[in-house]
């Protein structure tokens, strides 16, 4: 969970969070932003550099659970979670 793609980079949060829906990424942001911790975000876990694991990261949100691809009829358009990939995990 500390380590991305980049196995050069691996971080050291002091918390890291899987979440599975945006009710969790709102209040694991706002109480970051309460205790004045440095945010970073993962999504399909690609980042090459070290912005997800950088050493100032304090509090990291995991969205691979994330990974629901749907068509919204109302809006005529796709929606695609931020842990949805092109290629299966392995």
């Amino acid at each position: 969970m500390v380590r991305g793609w980049n196995q050069r980079y691996i971080g050291k949060p002091e918390k890291v969070h899987l979440v599975s829906t945006t009710d969790q990424v709102v209040a694991i942001t706002q109480q970051a932003v309460r205790e004045g911790r440095r945010i970073a975000v993962r999504g399909g876990g690609h980042c090459f550099e070290d912005f997800v694991y950088h050493s100032e990261a304090k509090v990291v949100v995991d969205l691979s659970e994330m990974r629901q691809v749907s068509f919204d009829t109302e809006r005529n358009a796709f929606a695609v979670e931020p842990g949805a990939r092109l290629l299966p995990c392995s």
